[in-house]
């Protein structure tokens, strides 16, 4: 083979070599820059699910202070209906108090009526007089008894009418107090109608507080909503041209349970699912698999690792690509085994199970993400 041969030989590996690594900076490049994208996604998540938990603290207190308000006022209706009762009885009272009144003025007036028309007659006009009574006399024993019986009659006139006149004025007295006390009821069912229309008016304010308060935690969920469909979106990106720079093999075959000591499953893949740190309705969209911290954790199936760091809210995250379009992602690692570029057979080390990133205890989010787009990883064991 002669030198020029050797030298465009040598040319063609250096060419390929550079390109190659010029390859895999750009690769890395795209990658690093939709996982910044991801990671600026997941603080404004952060700041959004902090408000909106803010929010939700305040909206909690607006809410025990309305029921706190409604208890209060449903006192103070108490209040006023008994104070309703107490009118209505004391009107009922009053009302045979004026009906007693204007009956004993009646009897009052008839009795003064008739005591003066006697008098009139005795004294004036009639055939018996005081006079005509002592000249009727026949002796001075029956003068003295004439005398004390037309006496008699003044003065039982006299006290008919002054009984009448005395239980006239002690009526009058019972119904001005009556009156007094209705009034003193009304003016104190006044200062409850008050009391009631101010706790009133403060839980409707309130009422407007907490609604306006639940429409701020709705656009906070809809930016959180908003960010996570950009995630998917960036993750899909990232996977399809992870998928690409593979060695341009084919998938075939079943794949390894990835957790060797474990196969208790704690959360299955599901197009909607409550998140358990951000309590939001998301899809999940891969298995979770709970396991001793430092567990171990194997890869699948032989690949290619085209991500092995912090993954935003996947924590300490590993990508490998088996070729065929076909990935498969390992989640919340306390530790990663395995470098972007190195190539893994099924069973070899690909990290330990920890709960780094969006994680509530030590577990493994193992997804399986078809030409970009995650299905059920459970029907491919």
């Amino acid at each position: 083979m002669n030198k020029t041969v050797v030298r465009a030989i040598a040319l063609i590996i250096a060419v390929a070599l550079i390109f190659g690594v010029i390859a895999l900076g750009v690769s890395s490049v795209f990658a690093a820059n939709e996982q910044e994208q991801i990671d600026a996604s997941n603080e404004r998540i952060q700041k959004e699910n902090e408000k909106k938990k803010e929010l939700e603290q305040e909206k909690a207190l607006t809410a025990e202070n309305i029921e706190a308000l409604k208890k209060e006022t449903v006192e103070i209706q108490a209040k006023i209906d008994a104070k309703n009762e107490e009118i209505r009885k004391i009107n009922e009272e009053l009302e045979k108090a004026q009906k007693d009144l204007e009956a004993a003025k009646e009897r009052s007036e008839k009795q003064y009526a008739a005591y003066r028309e006697r008098f009139r007659v005795m004294c004036e006009d009639g055939s018996v007089s005081y006079i005509s009574v002592i000249l009727s006399s026949k002796n001075l024993m029956d003068f003295v008894n004439n005398v004390e019986i037309a006496q008699e009659i003044s003065e039982y006139d006299k006290k008919i009418h002054d009984e009448m006149k005395a239980a006239e004025e002690k009526i009058e007295e019972l119904r001005k107090k009556i009156q007094e006390s209705k009034e003193t009821l009304e003016k104190e069912k006044e200062v409850l109608d008050g009391q009631q229309a101010a706790l009133l008016a403060k839980q409707s304010e309130l009422e407007e507080i907490k609604r306006k308060l639940q429409s701020d935690m709705d656009a906070a969920q809809k930016i959180i909503d908003e960010e996570y469909r950009k995630q998917e979106e960036l993750k899909r990106q990232m996977a399809k041209k992870l998928s690409k720079e593979g060695d341009g093999t084919t998938f075939s075959g079943a794949f390894r349970w990835p957790t060797p000591s474990c196969t208790y499953i704690t959360s299955h893949f599901a197009p909607q699912r409550v998140n358990p740190v951000t309590g939001v309705l998301r899809p999940h969209t891969g298995t979770d698999i709970g396991a001793q911290y430092g567990a171990q954790i194997i890869a699948a199936a032989s690949g290619t690792v085209k991500f092995a760091a912090w993954n935003g809210g996947y924590g300490n995250c590993v990508i490998i690509d088996h070729g065929g379009g076909v990935s498969t992602l390992y989640a919340h690692m306390s530790s990663i085994s395995v470098s972007a570029g190195q190539y893994i057979e099924a069973g070899g080390q690909v990290g330990k199970v920890g709960s780094t990133g969006n994680s509530t205890g030590p577990h493994l989010h193992f997804e399986v993400i078809i030409n970009g787009v995650a299905v059920n990883p459970m029907q491919y064991f």
